[in-house]
């Protein structure tokens, strides 16, 4: 059986990635009969029921060497689960494939990744709403929180696996998920997810419909704080993929919103990231003074320049630690996706 996966951008156009066949022809129509009987249940509402079902026959493929079979149980049934919004069956399910193909390494990475991002395609992409603002934003939160770790745990295999485009491309994933499901009310979560993503007209996309919809004079705000993040998140392995992502994202963004050209906030991001290619410290200083009053208007603007200052130039390394007080929160908040994501070897 072949594995599809297929994402659905906008209205006209889709990802679609494909995996070999994890079965053999003989091995097929077992766990197929299997699969359409817990279907059956899951549709009825039996979802307990299914779960432990699913439990059951994995660990009894896995007893049994049919490795396989076992993760093609787990990878399915995750899907069927998220598909009727049991999202707490189906991220257990799906972190169980993870430790799986996290313990036995004998299939194709590339192979694996796509089971793995099959997962992440079947979140549900609406939510149960109640008449409570308040109930609402806990239970979409709760949810949120949940999916993350599955999140979190793919990109730790993916990073052990040395997959960093397959680390990219589940954080521009989840980052479209949120934004597709929640819209502006949880951008702030996106972006923690766009910024390490490798999605630029997806992020543009997103930042100029928010930029809509804040005052006229803060348009250029969003965009500029962005690519600012974007370069804040950078190591020194991923410096230049970052560097040429915040790049496309600028150009991105001024396609869509051609009217942000004319602020001089985007003169100077644009500027900025030529000094950085020429990693000219002395141009990064003077662009910072001639732009002084721009980049006065947020005052995160100064906290993540500093941070590329560091990266980028090798400025400051040594005191980074000195912010402190809600400036210094706001650069441990951008960072803190990057621990919880950190791989453990």
């Amino acid at each position: 059986m072949w594995i599809l996966l297929r994402l659905h951008l906008d209205a006209s156009e889709h990802l679609t990635l494909r995996a070999k066949p994890l079965l053999s022809m003989a091995s097929i129509g077992g766990v197929e009969k299997t699969l359409e009987k817990i279907q059956k249940m899951i549709d009825s509402g039996s979802h307990y029921e299914a779960q432990q079902m699913l439990k059951t026959i994995y660990h009894r493929h896995k007893a049994r060497k049919q490795i396989s079979e076992s993760y093609k149980i787990l990878a399915e049934g995750a899907a069927m689960q998220l598909q009727h919004h049991q999202v707490t069956c189906g991220i257990e399910l799906g972190l169980m494939l993870i430790e799986a193909l996290t313990t036995d390494k004998s299939m194709d990475v590339d192979e694996a990744l796509a089971i793995v991002m099959t997962v992440l395609t079947c979140l549900p992409c609406k939510t149960k709403q109640s008449d409570d603002a308040a109930s609402v934003s806990q239970q979409h939160n709760a949810v949120l929180d949940e999916e993350a770790r599955y999140v979190a745990a793919a990109v730790k295999w993916a990073k052990r696996r040395g997959r960093q485009e397959g680390v990219r491309s589940i954080h521009a994933l989840f980052a479209q998920h949120i934004w597709s499901t929640y819209g502006w009310r949880h951008m702030g979560r996106a972006n923690q997810y766009f910024v390490r993503s490798d999605d630029a007209v997806q992020f543009a996309g997103a930042l100029v419909a928010c930029a809509r919809l804040a005052p006229v004079t803060e348009a250029d705000l969003f965009p500029t704080r962005a690519i600012l993040q974007v370069l804040a998140t950078a190591t020194k392995e991923s410096s230049v993929e970052q560097l040429e992502y915040a790049a496309d994202l600028l150009e991105q963004c001024m396609q869509a919103a051609p009217e942000i050209k004319q602020y001089p906030l985007l003169n100077f991001t644009s500027l900025l990231l030529k000094a950085l290619r020429m990693r000219s410290a002395t141009l990064v200083t003077f662009l910072k003074q001639k732009y002084a009053i721009a980049l006065s208007r947020d005052d995160s603007f100064g906290v993540y320049l500093a941070q590329v200052e560091r990266t980028y130039l090798g400025i400051g390394a040594e005191s980074s630690g000195g912010i402190g007080g809600m400036l210094g929160g706001l650069l441990k908040s951008l960072m803190a996706l990057d621990d919880d994501e950190k791989s453990d070897d």
